[in-house]
């Protein structure tokens, strides 16, 4: 008998179709990944957000949300209510380089839930971008959706 080299055509077919199977299952996971972030990245915008709030309507003094840093978003409350002044009052959430939220940012909570722009105008709406979703905040009520 001659010695066996390579693989036999029956062994090629399964190694195909094993490859295949694994690309059917990785795919779907690297393909969402980006999306979980961004996902992960709308709950954490959503919790800093809600917790501005409170933390304006509790305290009674401006409360700021704005970029930390280029990747860095963070929740700041005047020193004291009058002061021009801000300081950090919580954690900075990491935002993913595919969002950008430049646009939108800063925003400013008064001490009565009302949110407002840069500018420190009052809007009726605010639509934070998330690349395919949006994040819309209601100006008046401070409440939170997203579409």
């Amino acid at each position: 008998m001659f010695p066996k080299k390579g693989f036999a055509l029956t062994e090629w077919i399964f190694l195909i179709l094993f490859f295949f199977m694994v690309s059917l299952i990785v795919y779907p996971l690297l393909k969402y990944s980006a999306s979980s972030k961004e996902r992960a990245c709308a709950q954490k915008l959503l919790t800093l957000l809600q917790s501005g709030k409170q933390l304006a309507t509790r305290t009674g003094c401006e409360v700021k949300i704005d970029y930390h840093n280029e990747s860095e978003i963070t929740l700041l409350q005047r020193q004291e209510c009058k002061s021009k002044g801000f300081v950090k009052a919580g954690d900075a959430i990491q935002i993913p380089d595919t969002i950008s939220l430049h646009s939108v940012l800063p925003l400013y909570i008064d001490s009565d839930g009302k949110i407002a722009n840069g500018k420190h105008r009052l809007q009726s709406q605010f639509i934070l971008p998330l690349n395919g979703k949006a994040l819309i905040i209601d100006g008046l009520s401070g409440y939170v959706f997203e579409k």
